[in-house]
């Protein structure tokens, strides 16, 4: 794992809301890099040009081979599509519930260890000590 450094650069009471400057990374960029973005901008506005027609044209192609979706009801066709829209949903969904416990895990981490280098102690009002010395006002459970 790699060492970072943490730095408080804007104080405040509530050392939650604390801007930490976080050292050991840093971003740089080239015009090169800045062009190949908008390179491939330019790329996904064409792809998206070229499956709108697609879709339209399949649109029309089962109109004219399957003309009974044309009537199918409003209802079962509704339904269909539902169906098949959670089936594609749960594929995409899955695998990012799953980055999404890694990055809580990690996040978890890096408070911890910037608390720890900072010398952040959770208040003793604390009632959670996950809640890292903030009182639950919202009226959320925790």
């Amino acid at each position: 794992m790699p060492e970072f450094s943490y730095k408080v650069v804007e104080p405040n009471d509530d050392y939650k809301q604390a801007v930490i400057e976080k050292g050991g990374i840093t971003a740089t960029f080239t015009l090169a890099e800045v062009e190949a973005m908008q390179d491939r901008n330019k790329k996904t506005k064409v792809e998206l040009e070229s499956n709108i027609a697609i879709r339209k044209a399949e649109i029309t192609n089962i109109e004219q081979h399957y003309p009974e979706v044309k009537d199918m009801s409003g209802v079962l066709l509704t339904a269909a599509y539902l169906y098949k829209e959670a089936q594609a949903y749960l594929k995409d969904a899955e695998p990012k519930l799953i980055q999404a416990d890694a990055a809580i895990v990690e996040n978890d981490k890096m408070v911890a260890d910037a608390m720890k280098t900072l010398g952040f102690v959770p208040t003793a009002i604390t009632p959670n000590p996950d809640e890292h010395g903030q009182e639950n006002t919202s009226g959320a459970v925790a």
